[in-house]
């Protein structure tokens, strides 16, 4: 089922281009008729078309929009692509794991080996080559992201949270649910939908710039802003809905590999009871939301509007779907703080 509605969020974006197209198309037409005596006169439509003023230049001037469009979103996953895995790295200022300030933590020598072990035994049953691992350092929520075009490079991003508060299970499900967006190539979907929303940001800025660069194209630049704004919306409700399916799809795929949905619930359950500041990343690279495994802003979104801009679904439906018998209660980290991963035999 997520399949499926996966490809028709994706075919929407093909729609929204053409969409596009035929808005300014007709909003373009309705300007060159004006000198034919006004857009709502029939005589004037006859005339202007007539002359082919009211199919040769706005259908010139629509695909000229639209290639503009196209060759931005290009642009931006070509950057993306250049740089791999290590640009979400580097954009995120994560550590590579076998860092010298990761190493020197309490415990971490303990980490590494036991997130090594992890990160074979879940590559083995993802039938896929050992991504390399990243952490971000400053960051105590519960959360991950896998990154990368393809599956010859590849990253796995996880917080400190996730080293401090999962144990062996858990961790395993975590790293199985990333793994689990390679192999159904979520990754590269991600990127390029983050590149097509990067063309529109850029064409409905060109319409802001030609408003104010050009008094006398004022007609024109309201047009494509408002096309712009109107096909940046679009895009991120066809994004998040993307994404949302997708997680339901990584959650379900990561159970495959462990064979223990209570130890993807519990991982969801941590995250719903960390009561902790939006992330740092969340509030500087909210682009990059739909990546991780949970919202980094907030586990639930109550009102319909910021639901259909969420990138993943409600934390209560994820863990429901794993396990149907919980009781609805997150994890109290005030009675139950133990920081498992750090008290676990990395032989284990």
């Amino acid at each position: 089922k997520n399949k499926l509605w996966s490809a028709l969020f994706a075919f929407g974006f093909i729609l929204s281009l053409a969409a596009v197209f035929a808005l300014i198309y007709i909003g373009l037409s309705l300007i060159f008729i004006f000198p034919y005596g006004g857009p709502f006169t029939w005589t004037a439509i006859q005339k202007s078309v007539s002359e082919t003023q009211f199919i040769y230049w706005p259908s010139l001037l629509s695909s000229f929009a639209v290639l503009l469009i196209i060759v931005k979103a290009a642009q931006a996953i070509w950057r993306i692509s250049q740089s791999g895995s290590v640009y979400f790295a580097s954009a995120l200022r994560a550590v590579p794991l076998g860092d010298d300030s990761l190493i020197d933590s309490p415990g971490g020598r303990r980490q590494e080996k036991m997130l090594r072990n992890i990160v074979g035994e879940m590559a083995v049953a993802a039938s896929i080559s050992e991504p390399d691992i990243y952490v971000l350092l400053n960051e105590d929520k519960i959360n991950a992201m896998a990154v990368g075009l393809h599956k010859d490079d590849l990253a796995v991003i996880l917080t400190r949270g996730a080293l401090r508060f999962l144990d062996r299970q858990e961790m395993s499900a975590l790293l199985a649910h990333e793994f689990s967006h390679v192999v159904n190539n979520d990754t590269r979907h991600y990127t390029l939908m983050a590149g097509y929303l990067k063309g529109l940001y850029y064409f409905q800025n060109a319409g802001f710039e030609l408003i104010f660069q050009h008094p006398a194209a004022v007609f024109p630049g309201l047009l494509i802003m408002f096309v712009g704004v109107a096909a940046t919306v679009c895009g991120k409700i066809l994004q998040a809905a993307f994404s949302r399916a997708r997680e339901r799809l990584a959650d379900a795929s990561a159970v495959r590999y462990t064979r223990d949905p209570s130890a993807l619930a519990r991982v969801l359950m941590k995250i719903g009871g960390q009561d902790l500041p939006p992330s740092r990343f969340a509030r500087k690279l909210s682009e990059l939301n739909h990546f991780f495994l949970a919202q980094p802003k907030k586990p639930e979104t109550p009102s319909s509007w910021k639901a259909l801009l969420s990138s993943h679904p409600p934390l209560a439906g994820r863990i429901w779907a794993l396990v149907p018998n919980w009781d609805g209660w997150y994890w109290d980290f005030a009675k139950k703080p133990s920081d498992y991963f750090l008290d676990q035999d990395p032989s284990a």
